[in-house]
């Protein structure tokens, strides 16, 4: 099966020792258990950034893909709106795999502190 369920995943510390991982829809993906605090954490992150990681992959592999299938004496030509295009290109790929790091690594506007219940009180506000 090729199908995972869809993200953005996120991170809903239960505990010391439990960290859920869930997708949309209240969707859970998975309970982490682990003896140390920051390890469960880590790794709740890491699997939580999942999905982004694997955007930013298939992002950097069609541009790698394209650059490989072009010749030499092409790439070599290449100017105006295709080296405008394939500049953006690439900087949209840097830019996914970033925020899917800064996810994996715990620098974004969320953390896995954070609990769903503060979430949810937050929204309802």
């Amino acid at each position: 099966m090729d199908q995972h369920t869809p993200g953005p995943w996120r991170v809903d510390k239960h505990n010391d020792k439990w960290v859920g991982i869930w997708g949309q829809e209240k969707v859970r993906i998975a309970l982490v258990d682990w003896t140390d605090p920051d390890i469960l954490e880590a790794n709740a992150r890491l699997m939580a950034a999942a999905p982004a990681l694997l955007a930013a992959a298939k992002a950097e592999r069609e541009i790698i893909d394209w650059w490989l299938r072009t010749s030499r004496r092409e790439q070599n030509q290449i100017h105006g709106q295709v080296l405008d295009d394939f500049i953006a290109k690439v900087k949209d790929a840097r830019n996914q795999a970033d925020a899917a790091i800064a996810q994996a690594e715990g620098r974004l506007a969320w953390h896995p502190k954070r609990s769903r219940q503060s979430e949810l009180r937050s929204r309802k506000s």
